[in-house]
């Protein structure tokens, strides 16, 4: 274990930030266990599962961190560890931090975030952006606004402090991702039915689900999109591992009939949308899924009336609306059916005005706000 003394005031007692390797399962765990004292009396709170978490952290298991220069931070005060980040270093010198907590406040976390930045110089990094996760449930960004509730499945829920702590620390507002809220009223359902009839018709598109069953032979119809819809390399399907954690996990396992919907024009797919049931909702709290807790998950999964969808993506261009609102409408259609009441769409970010223009014109209401931070 590596010691690293970052400065810290005269009033306070001594940080000291430790570089703990992620290779090993028990320093893992250790790392995941701090900063659980952080939402105690929290009732909306729900901890991503354990065994999902350990695995992304694992560098050998072959996920997002195989390959990368990547190392945990622990931060100790009178000799207690009292917050926590993990760091990677990816191409042309951007690092990113994920699994920020933080129990002591704005001096441990400028102690982290110097640790950090002086470990990316050491490894060639130059930027270092965050919060961004390294699993298929790891969260996007910072909670901002939005507290009242509970998260949805694989987005962040924080402490409001958090954003102090990080803004303390040097880092500044990069991205914001807005969380919209559709409510799926059957009032409205026969409108949205002729509004898609007519945009299907008007903009020569189809709409076909993927088949889950035999998701090996849409890679290549996810890939053409994906390869040209994303421009940002830290979003969920722009990264390759990430791609293959979200096939290998939410797919098979979270995913419902009609949930995964491609667009065609002329048989080329532009644009895909995937939606989820939100997990979240019948998760243990303390995160440790067991054989019968997955039983539950799955069996469960279709009576759950929420959802969210996890990413969409269209090649048309960011500023045109009608390939997500198609997707989007598509997609509603097919939740009602299965009793879904309301969805959360937080996939893009600001410069996404295609999903931002069809969320306001489906009158989707604007209920969080997520912020993903920047520190050169």
């Amino acid at each position: 274990m590596q010691a690293v003394s970052p400065p810290s005031s005269a009033s306070l007692p001594p940080i000291q930030v430790n570089q703990v390797p992620l290779d090993r399962r028990s320093v893992r765990l250790r790392l995941l266990r701090l900063g659980s004292d952080a939402y105690v009396g929290d009732g909306n709170y729900v901890t991503p599962p354990i065994r999902e978490q350990m695995a992304a952290l694992d560098p050998g298991a072959g996920g997002v961190l195989a390959g990368l220069p990547a190392v945990g931070l622990i931060a100790v005060q009178l000799g207690r560890p009292v917050a926590r980040m993990v760091v990677r270093v990816g191409t042309c010198g951007l690092g990113a931090f994920s699994n920020y907590e933080n129990v002591a406040g704005a001096a441990a976390a400028r102690a982290l975030v110097d640790a950090a930045m002086g470990w990316l110089a050491e490894h060639g990094g130059t930027r270092l952006v965050g919060p961004v996760g390294v699993g298929p449930h790891d969260p996007l960004g910072l909670l901002v606004s939005g507290f009242s509730r509970s998260p949805t499945v694989a987005t962040p829920y924080n402490p409001p402090r958090y954003v102090e702590h990080l803004e303390a620390a040097g880092l500044v507002p990069r991205w914001r991702l807005p969380g919209w809220r559709w409510r799926l009223c059957p009032s409205s359902q026969g409108d949205h039915n002729d509004q898609l009839d007519r945009l299907l018709a008007q903009q020569r598109v189809t709409i076909r689900e993927a088949d889950l069953a035999s998701f090996d032979r849409e890679i290549g119809a996810w890939r053409q999109v994906i390869g040209e819809g994303i421009a940002e390399p830290w979003r969920p399907a722009g990264n390759r591992a990430a791609f293959s954690e979200l096939q290998a996990f939410e797919l098979p396992r979270l995913s419902l009939p009609g949930s995964v919907l491609f667009a065609e024009r002329d048989g080329v797919p532009i644009g895909v949308v995937v939606t989820v049931p939100d997990v979240n909702r019948i998760l243990p709290r303390k995160g440790w899924m067991g054989p019968l807790a997955w039983w539950r998950l799955i069996r469960k999964r279709a009576e759950i009336a929420e959802g969210r969808v996890r990413f969409l993506v269209s090649r048309s261009g960011e500023d045109d609306p009608a390939i997500p609102l198609i997707l989007l409408l598509a997609t509603g259609q097919r939740a009602r059916s299965r009793g879904v009441e309301s969805l959360e769409l937080s996939c893009g970010g600001e410069h996404d005005l295609g999903m931002m223009r069809a969320a306001r014109a489906l009158n989707a209401r604007r209920e969080r706000e997520f912020v993903i931070f920047e520190r050169t």
